[in-house]
């Protein structure tokens, strides 16, 4: 799959601790070792064996079963944060191989730049990005859980995107073709548990942009447009219809502050 990151995130703050405590600002987040931001520094600590704790505090902004990769961009910055405040001098590779333990989307999280993405998620394959659009994320009340999204999918008759399409598209600044070649195969699976997908994806067309496609695993979906007034408006229609609505746009790096 071709993955990107948008500018809408989470924040964390972390800061060594006598010891390990974690809040956060919803309360059906897990402070355990559920959590991938817990999960990445078990991980770390095992490997490098340092004794710092940390007081931990994540403001939860992404939706979660959604299909944003959230909880994997967390585990991707505590990475880096601990990598930093402790020292560690760890490599990119050494970065991406605790993500890869920590959970599939962390890697491409830690890499930060769009990339192909395939194997489990460990091989990554920088694309040069060179065309500008706008994302607006619409998601519905109830998420989709990865492992139910994949269940639901129909194997023998499955349909794939041109991926190769996808990619020289983007890198060629081929909005019509990138607009025709865009899809996602969990798709079928997810509107299965979430019909309410289907809708909004209707709901978008119909209200003039050019695409509209569900977000990894879903349940967002996520709909694309050149035309910037298009999207504010949107903003002002569907803001009280759905659970969760935002305009977005592509980062070409997340370490790049101008971004943030």
């Amino acid at each position: 799959m071709i993955m990107v990151a948008i500018n809408l995130f989470d924040t964390i703050s972390l800061e060594v601790s006598e010891k390990m405590e974690m809040t956060t600002n919803k309360g059906y987040i897990p402070i355990d070792d559920k959590n991938t931001i817990i999960k990445a520094i078990n991980l770390m600590r095992d490997k490098y064996r340092f004794s710092e704790n940390f007081k931990i505090k994540l403001v939860k902004n992404t939706p979660t079963q959604g299909g944003l990769g959230g909880g994997s961009s967390n585990a991707a910055t505590t990475i880096s944060m601990i990598n930093e405040i402790l020292n560690l001098e760890m490599t990119l590779e050494e970065m991406l191989e605790i993500g890869e333990k920590v959970g599939a989307d962390v890697p491409f999280c830690v890499y930060g730049k769009p990339a192909r993405v395939s194997g489990f998620g460990e091989v990554i394959k920088p694309i040069d990005y060179n065309i500008d659009f706008f994302m607006f994320i619409v998601k519905p009340k109830w998420g989709v859980s990865t492992p139910k999204a994949f269940g639901k999918l129909d194997l023998n008759n499955i349909i794939h995107p041109d991926i190769n399409l996808v990619q020289s598209s983007l890198e060629n600044n081929d909005y019509d073709t990138f607009i025709a070649s865009i899809d996602n195969s969990l798709e079928a699976g997810a509107v299965k548990i979430v019909p309410k997908i289907k809708r909004i994806k209707k709901d978008l067309l119909k209200f003039g942009f050019d695409a509209a496609v569900m977000s990894g695993s879903g349940s967002t979906v996520f709909a694309i447009t050149r035309d910037e007034d298009l999207i504010d408006r949107a903003v002002s229609k569907f803001v009280r219809k759905y659970h969760f609505i935002k305009k977005t746009r592509v980062l070409r790096d997340i370490r790049d502050e101008e971004n943030i």
